[in-house]
């Protein structure tokens, strides 16, 4: 099959289920994602954000009712721009709020700041 690239914007993305969908003007009906293709670094978790831009390359291929199907995903911006704080329980405690900012380099390298 030909492998196509381009860019597009993550319309959906079910966590739990570990696959979403990338809408793109190359790809009408949207390109089937799921998180094993996305690029990141083994230790960190796949995820997509529901409006990162990412770039694709996708080929034609049914699944799951769409018509295409994304073999590559690397974001075009950064995961911490586009994650909010989250909020967690942790031992009881009524909730505990952080922010950290991740500088990541054209690798996929990231340097933390909290």
């Amino acid at each position: 099959m030909r492998s196509e690239i381009s860019t597009g914007r993550v319309s959906a993305w079910h966590r739990e289920e570990g696959w979403g969908v990338i809408e793109s003007d190359d790809t009408p009906g949207g390109t089937f994602t799921h998180f094993s293709v996305i690029d990141e670094p083994a230790h960190q978790f796949h995820d997509l954000n529901v409006g990162e831009q990412v770039s694709f390359e996708w080929e034609a291929a049914a699944q799951d009712n769409f018509n295409f199907r994304a073999s590559r995903v690397k974001r075009m911006t950064s995961p911490s721009s586009s994650h909010e704080n989250r909020h967690v329980k942790a031992r009881g405690e009524v909730g505990y709020q952080s922010s950290l900012e991740v500088n990541w380099d054209d690798n996929g390298t990231g340097q933390v700041h909290a």
